[in-house]
């Protein structure tokens, strides 16, 4: 009995007829602008900034937070909206964007401003790149930061590890000055000896050794040329009026009135450059071998050269020569 008068209700129509009525009336009341005020809640994502609800942005509402760095840090770059808390988040950092002219955190340099930054050499050719804001030194010259490149023989702002730099051999060096038709054959110079051209000099290195008397000459790269002095000896051969002078005064004396031409042991040393005494203990003349050499005056305490080359023979002769006063007999080594 009571089956059938519910399945009686569910088919009156006036049951229905009262379900749309109240939907018709809603619908008017909402149409009549008849709002109802829902509670308000954070709801980030939704793409709605709800200010009521204490949100300052919405991650689906760009527009409510990407222009808040330049109201609140001055940058031009893109603020950040909080996914969870629906606030605006805004930092140097965050800002910053590469292109701005102001060199950010993360950033080395930012258009012209470069923090004073120079080559390694000194030089300003250092830019900024402008898509990564890093220091570019493709423009900086190559001598001068700190690498010896292909080309340089040294680069004067190297700066060796270790105690002891780095030194070359100057025979695999090429002249640089007046001589340069030969190779060096002797000295070694420091890596660290290098001139603004990232050139080597040519100080220490010469020619002792290859039997020649090289006169006074230039040397060196042309920003750091060196004056060369005269070689006074090389090998066997020997410039006979340094000799001389050695000789005097090792073996006799260092008057400026004794012209006399002497004749002794030497060493050659320090590049050809210098003469120094063979080992003396005690005396000179006899441990150095000093003697006169023809044409002087003979020397009561130093023998003639002829004499010792030539052993028994007389080294000293008298020879007449014509004086204003007449002729003289005078004592003189042999020559002949």
């Amino acid at each position: 009995m009571t089956s059938r008068r519910l399945a009686a209700r569910s088919l009156d129509p006036r049951a229905g007829r009262s379900a749309a009525t109240l939907l018709l009336g809603l619908l008017v009341g909402v149409a009549g602008g008849c709002l109802i005020d829902l509670p308000h809640h954070i709801a980030c994502g939704d793409g709605h900034t709800d200010l009521l609800a204490g949100e300052e942005c919405d991650p689906g509402d760009p527009l409510s937070f990407e222009g808040a760095c330049l109201e609140r840090e001055g940058l031009g770059g893109h603020a950040v909206c909080d996914k969870d808390s629906c606030k605006i988040i805004t930092s140097q950092e965050i800002c910053a964007f590469c292109g701005d002219g102001i060199v950010s955190p993360g950033e080395d340099c930012d258009g012209n401003n470069l923090g004073n930054k120079k080559c390694r050499s000194g030089h300003d050719q250092v830019t900024c790149n402008p898509l990564t804001c890093a220091f570019d030194d493709s423009e900086c010259p190559k001598c001068g930061n700190g690498v010896p490149d292909f080309g340089e023989e040294c680069d004067w702002n190297y700066d060796p590890p270790g105690e002891f730099a780095e030194v070359r051999q100057c025979s695999g060096l090429d002249p640089l000055g007046e001589i340069d038709y030969k190779p060096y054959t002797s000295g070694q110079v420091l890596i660290t000896a290098c001139s603004e051209s990232c050139i080597l000099s040519r100080k220490p290195c010469g020619f002792c050794g290859d039997g020649f008397l090289d006169k006074q000459y230039i040397d060196g790269p042309p920003d750091a040329p060196v004056n060369q002095g005269a070689e006074v000896c090389d090998s066997e051969i020997v410039d006979v009026e340094a000799l001389s002078m050695f000789c005097r005064t090792l073996c006799r004396s260092n008057s400026e009135d004794d012209v006399t031409n002497y004749r002794c042991d030497y060493v050659c040393a320090k590049g050809c450059k210098e003469l120094d005494p063979p080992p003396i203990v005690e005396d000179p003349i006899d441990e150095a071998k000093c003697c006169v050499r023809g044409g002087s005056s003979c020397d009561p305490q130093v023998p003639c050269c002829w004499a010792m080359d030539h052993p028994g023979e007389v080294g000293c002769k008298s020879e007449a020569i014509e004086t204003p006063e007449g002729t003289k007999l005078v004592d003189r080594c042999r020559m002949f």
